[in-house]
């Protein structure tokens, strides 16, 4: 047989997914792909072998100590439940860089997986469509073709989940990168070096071991837990206060906790806090003072699909940062560029420290736009309509209106479909690729099935602003359909 260019053989497209144990040309004399081979393939052109995990032995700097495992930051790997993918954007630029890197050392590389397993083999896939997405500039129909359509549709089990309903795909992962790439969500240039590779990955991982968020769409919306679970968090390289150290008015802001686990010795105003997660049962001192309760704020007894960060009494010294960033939460969205702030979850739901979340009032004190769209963590942790009418009503533009963090106590499911829902409506992007591109950027997003089911019914700005009873000109959003 002879391979055509776009990894099929010439007049059989569908040999692709006919024949999983041939090699698959995907780049010609530089790139292939063996599916279905766990032990190194027999190449005819002589082209080196290459796991799909071990793209990055052997390159320099942190870029060669790439781990290509699937983790949670901040929670254990029994709190992931069934979730085994996909994996995080490090992983992905580090791939990219890695892989780029041996085709141009070697006369050609076929690719292969030594792990037959479904995790390894799904992993492995949206791996190297993120390759050909960003490297080669392939869209995901493209990519689909070479690749076959049993690997586009090998699925993912739901973040955290522990029951068999699948709705990810592999697919899902390639729209999503063919998205970003477009949207201008992901700097290629970066893949240009070692240097530029791990300067990109350590800056991504940072925000996420710091300030436990990520950016959705960067520069414009960005997904955060709770920052009070984030400060009462004993790892020393959580930031450690919600606030600037300093009065505010006629109050005191501070979740800077003294004693001696804390993780600041300096500028403490406050004892630390006492802070209950009643997951793992990890508990400091009592609160002092309690912060009073926000109007519209309420417990939510009922929580029932909630994640629950784990606080442990012991850490690993910290690791080199990224940058030196902020110690509070709220300096660290000004230097970002957020200019609102919505929050979803409730007040004293499961899971949140003793005293619940942050007064509003500081926030707006300190020039941020704060709004409360509360919605229930339970029976499937979905928003309704009104509190997506709400969110596109009082979110920002796409065109320097600044950004908006969106919270809920984690960070990974009520807050990461209103985020979803306001770049679908202001992007006019398609919820199944958002889907797609929130799983790589936030680990653990999205809790449960309904809210995938949600995220993929969404088409585009049409059909999210008629699930929210508006009209085309219903929302805040006018113009600039794109981000830079």
């Amino acid at each position: 047989f002879t391979w055509g260019w776009r990894g099929t053989l010439w007049g059989r497209p569908e040999m692709a997914d006919m024949a999983p144990a041939s090699i698959i040309e995907l780049h010609p004399e530089r790139l292939s792909w063996a599916p279905g081979h766990t032990t190194p393939p027999k190449s005819v052109d002589g082209a080196f072998p290459l796991e799909a995990f071990d793209v990055c032995r052997g390159l320099t700097g942190s870029i060669s100590e790439a781990n290509f495992r699937y983790s949670v930051t901040h929670y254990g790997e029994n709190a992931v439940g069934d979730a085994f993918g996909p994996l995080g954007l490090d992983s992905l630029l580090s791939f990219c860089r890695g892989l780029a890197v041996q085709t141009e050392r070697s006369r050609g590389v076929v690719v292969y997986v030594s792990d037959s397993s479904e995790s390894s083999r799904a992993n492995a896939a949206v791996l190297l469509g993120a390759y050909l997405v960003f490297e080669l500039a392939w869209s995901a129909h493209r990519v689909e073709e070479a690749l076959g359509r049993h690997e586009a549709s090998r699925t993912f089990p739901c973040s955290w989940g522990r029951k068999p309903s699948r709705n990810l795909t592999v697919k899902h992962c390639w729209q999503g990168c063919e998205l970003a790439l477009k949207q201008g969500w992901v700097d290629t240039s970066c893949l240009r070096s070692d240097e530029g590779t791990a300067y990109a990955c350590a800056g991504w991982k940072d925000r996420i071991v710091t300030y436990d968020c990520a950016w959705l769409v960067p520069g414009f919306i960005m997904i955060c837990a709770d920052p009070v679970t984030t400060a009462a968090d004993p790892n020393p390289e959580t930031f450690s206060d919600v606030f600037p150290q300093q009065p505010v008015g006629d109050l005191t802001i501070s979740t800077c906790f003294d004693g001696e686990d804390s993780k600041s010795k300096v500028g403490s105003t406050s004892p630390r806090s006492g802070l209950t997660s009643p997951c793992v049962g990890f508990v400091v001192e009592s609160v002092e003072p309690d912060l009073p309760q926000v109007a519209g704020m309420a417990s939510d007894a009922l929580s029932t699909d909630t994640v629950c960060k784990e606080y442990r009494a012991s850490f690993a010294p910290p690791s080199p940062k990224a940058s030196g960033g902020p110690s509070d939460f709220v300096t660290f969205m000004q230097e970002s560029g957020v200019a609102m702030v919505v929050r979803t979850n409730f007040n004293g739901e499961s899971g949140m420290p003793q005293g619940g979340s942050y007064d509003s009032r500081g926030m707006e004190r300190q020039g941020i736009k704060h709004y409360d769209i509360l919605v229930e963590d339970h029976n499937g942790g979905l928003p309704q309509k009104k509190d997506i009418r709400r969110l596109l009503m009082v979110g920002p533009k796409a065109d320097g209106d600044g950004a908006v963090a969106v919270h809920c106590k984690g960070g990974f499911g009520r807050s990461v479909v209103m985020a979803c829902c306001l770049a679908i409506d202001r992007l006019d992007v398609p919820g199944a690729a958002m889907l797609g591109w929130v799983r790589i950027v936030r680990p653990g997003a999205v809790n449960t099935p309904s809210q995938e089911q949600m995220l993929m019914g969404l088409k585009g700005r049409s059909s999210i602003r008629s699930f929210a009873n508006m009209g085309e000109a219903g929302a805040a959003q006018q113009g600039c359909c794109s981000v830079q």
